[in-house]
């Protein structure tokens, strides 16, 4: 499930009866427990394993089921516009990149497909991680490149950075850890954090990505720390910048899903002063988008919408 980046009410979930709806969720906390979507978005033929919300255009998602394929929704004429066909293995993850004009699919063929979802056509099929656990993919904000983590044949835990210019292999192929746990992975575009949550378990690593590298002229990501809960994570989810206290100097906030409850965390950065710190805040993403559907089916490609905090207005 995740909320539009858009309208911070409207709740999209992907089921296994091969599904998508649209809730309207109310100001307040739920009252009670309701089944009646305000749409329902009919076309996977198996249950849908992915879903994301387009990063810059007005009701737009894109999804991929059990049987491979991926979709592209107009939420508001509730209709599969563009369909990817050419994958016949279970995704495991998907990302659009920074404007909306591609969508990388990893699959359990350990395959990285490039797709131009306009076209619904591959931009480039290329070996991914050649472990046999699940593989995560985002990609890194304007710049472009993609970061995937999976596992290489010892089943040790690696992450690559690809490169848009030339698919034909990573730019950087690194071993993380040893971990072997299933994982979700999580970027921050303005603060260069990487996260990476395994489930079951109380922890959750803490990197920075560093575009030339500590060792060398090659993307690195640098552990920094870890963040340690009491008992095991179902979920991890990161809320928009929104919702961060500024004058706590708090860049990142979360929620992390236990088997038992839901807890906020908070990343801060560790200064005492008291005033507004701009270099720690610098414009993220607003929630508006930059085009509709119509707008971005017909060519347009937009970089998301960026606004700046107003210290006076928080």
């Amino acid at each position: 499930m995740e909320f539009s980046p858009f309208h911070e009410n409207m709740l999209a979930t992907a089921s296994a009866d091969a599904t998508i709806r649209l809730w309207a969720m109310p100001e307040g906390p739920l009252t009670e427990t309701t089944d009646k979507a305000e749409a329902i978005l009919k076309g996977h033929s198996k249950k849908i394993m992915l879903m994301q919300w387009h990063p810059s255009a007005e009701m737009t998602i894109g999804s991929a089921g059990q049987a491979g394929g991926v979709r592209i929704w107009d939420v508001q004429m509730e209709k599969s516009i563009y369909n990817y066909d050419k994958n016949t293995a279970v995704p495991w993850s998907m990302a659009w990149n920074h404007n909306g004009s591609l969508v990388s699919l990893f699959t359990k063929e350990k395959k990285n497909h490039i797709i131009d979802p306009r076209s619904s056509a591959s931009v480039a099929v290329v070996d991914a991680h050649q472990g046999t656990k699940a593989q995560r993919v985002q990609w890194k904000g304007a710049h472009n490149l993609l970061i995937s983590v999976g596992t290489n044949d010892f089943n040790d835990r690696e992450y690559m950075v690809w490169d848009p210019r030339d698919w034909s292999k990573p730019l950087v192929q690194t071993q993380l850890d040893t971990n072997t746990q299933v994982c979700w992975t999580y970027y921050d575009d303005i603060t260069n954090l990487f996260f990476v949550t395994n489930k079951g378990s109380t922890f959750t690593q803490m990197l920075y990505f560093s575009e030339m590298g500590e060792r060398g002229k090659n993307p690195e990501l640098v552990p920094l720390s870890t963040y340690n809960g009491k008992q095991g994570t179902h979920y991890f989810y990161f809320l928009p910048k929104q919702a961060v206290d500024p004058f706590r100097k708090e860049v990142l906030r979360a929620l992390r899903f236990t088997g038992k409850d839901a807890e906020f965390i908070t990343f801060k950065v560790p200064r005492k002063e008291e005033q507004f710190s701009t270099d720690l805040f610098p414009p993220h993403r607003a929630m508006k988008s930059a085009h509709t559907f119509e707008d971005w089916s017909k060519g347009a490609d937009k970089a998301p919408v960026m606004e700046a905090f107003d210290p006076e207005e928080l």
